[in-house]
C-alpha cells in the first residue's frame, strides 16, 4: 500500500510549488489518503487503492490545488515578451547577414559572437538565434517579475507607425526614376565605359602638377553592378506592392537585395582582380569592404523594421 501511495505523492511534489514545506503539505495530503482508504476498508487491496487515488485526483491537479499562485513571469508581460523577442531576433538575424555580406565576425553583446559565412550556415543558425532570444528576453522579464519591482516597459510606437500612403501617381514616377537608373547601370556595365572613365580619373592633372589617383575597375564594376541589382530588386518589389501592399513583400524584398550583395561580394576577391601594390590594393579592399558595409547596413535597418512591424501584426496581434 505505501508503495503504491508514495509513488503518488512523490509525482504531486515534482509539481508542486509553493514557499512552505513540501513536506507538510504532502502529509496533510497523505492523511487524506489513509482516512479514504480506511472509510472503505481499501488499505490492503492494490485494486482499492488505486481506485481511491484516482478519485482523490491527477497529481498535477492535486499540486495545482496547494500550490501558491506565482507566475514566473508575469501575465501583464506576455506582449512584452513575445515583442522584445520579435525585436531582438530581427537586429539578431541582421547583424547575420551584416557578418555574412562583409565576410567578418562581429562581437555583439549580449549575443555573443556572430559571425555567418554563408547561406546555408545562416539557414541552419536561425532557429538558434530564435531559441536563445526568446530565451534571453523570458530569463530578463523572470527576474523583472521575481523581484517585484514596478518596471515600466517601452513600447516601439515609433516603429508600428504606419508608413505614410503615397498617391498612385506618386509610386509610379517612383518607379519610372528607378527603371531609368536600371537601365542606365546596365548601359554602363555592357558599354565598357568604365575602362575609360578609370583611365582618364588615373591621368587626371592639375594647373600645377599632376595627381596619382589609383581606381580599380573591377571594384567599380561590381559596385556599379550591386546598386544596379538593388535598384532592379526593388522595383520588382514595388511593382508587386501595386497589386497587394504586404510587409512580408519588403521582408523578401530586403532578404534579396542582401544575398545579391553577398553573392556579388564573394566573386570580388581582392588579390584576383585588382593588379596594384599589396599596400593599395588592402585600401582598395577596405574601402570596397566599407561600400558594402554601409549600403548593407542601410537595408538590414529597413528589413529589421518591417521584420518587427510584420511580427507584432501576426504574434503579438498589434494592429
Amino acid at each position: 500500500m505505501r508503495k503504491e501511495v508514495e509513488k503518488y505523492l512523490s509525482e504531486v511534489k515534482h509539481y508542486l510549488v509553493t514557499d512552505e514545506s513540501k513536506d507538510d503539505i504532502l502529509a496533510e495530503i497523505r492523511a487524506h489518503i489513509m482516512e479514504k482508504l480506511e472509510q472503505e476498508n481499501d488499505g490492503e487491496n492494490e485494486e482499492g487503492i488505486k481506485r481511491v487515488l484516482e478519485e482523490f485526483g491527477d497529481p498535477q491537479n492535486v499540486a495545482a490545488r496547494y500550490s501558491e499562485n506565482k507566475h514566473i513571469i508575469a501575465p501583464h508581460f506576455r506582449n512584452h515578451l513575445f515583442m522584445y523577442t520579435g525585436i531582438v531576433f530581427a537586429i539578431h538575424i541582421g547583424l547575420y547577414l551584416l557578418s555574412m555580406i562583409v565576410g567578418r565576425g562581429l562581437w555583439v553583446l549580449p549575443l555573443g559572437e556572430v559571425t555567418v559565412e554563408s547561406i546555408f550556415q545562416l539557414v541552419s543558425m536561425i532557429p538558434r538565434a530564435f531559441v536563445f532570444d526568446f530565451g534571453l528576453v523570458a530569463l530578463t522579464l523572470y527576474f523583472i517579475t521575481q523581484s517585484g519591482a514596478k518596471v515600466k516597459l517601452g513600447w516601439p510606437e515609433g516603429i508600428l507607425k504606419k508608413e505614410k500612403e503615397h498617391s498612385l501617381l506618386t509610386r509610379l514616377i517612383g518607379i519610372a526614376v528607378q527603371v531609368a537608373i536600371v537601365a542606365a547601370g546596365v548601359l554602363i556595365l555592357q558599354s565598357g565605359v568604365l575602362s575609360t572613365w578609370v583611365e582618364r580619373i588615373t591621368e587626371w592633372e592639375t594647373e600645377s602638377a599632376s595627381v596619382n589617383v589609383v581606381v580599380s575597375e573591377p571594384a567599380m564594376y561590381y559596385g556599379l553592378l550591386i546598386i544596379t541589382g538593388l535598384f532592379a530588386i526593388n522595383v520588382a518589389a514595388e511593382l508587386i506592392k501595386l497589386l497587394e501592399k504586404s510587409e512580408i513583400i519588403d521582408i523578401v524584398s530586403g532578404f534579396t537585395g542582401l544575398i545579391f550583395m553577398w553573392f556579388v561580394a564573394t566573386r570580388l576577391v581582392a588579390d584576383a582582380v585588382f593588379d596594384v601594390s599589396e599596400e593599395l590594393n588592402a585600401a582598395i579592399s577596405i574601402g570596397f569592404r566599407a561600400f558594402l558595409s554601409i549600403v548593407a547596413v542601410v537595408i538590414i535597418i529597413d528589413l529589421i523594421i518591417h521584420i518587427i512591424r510584420y511580427w507584432a501584426k501576426k504574434v503579438v496581434k498589434e494592429s
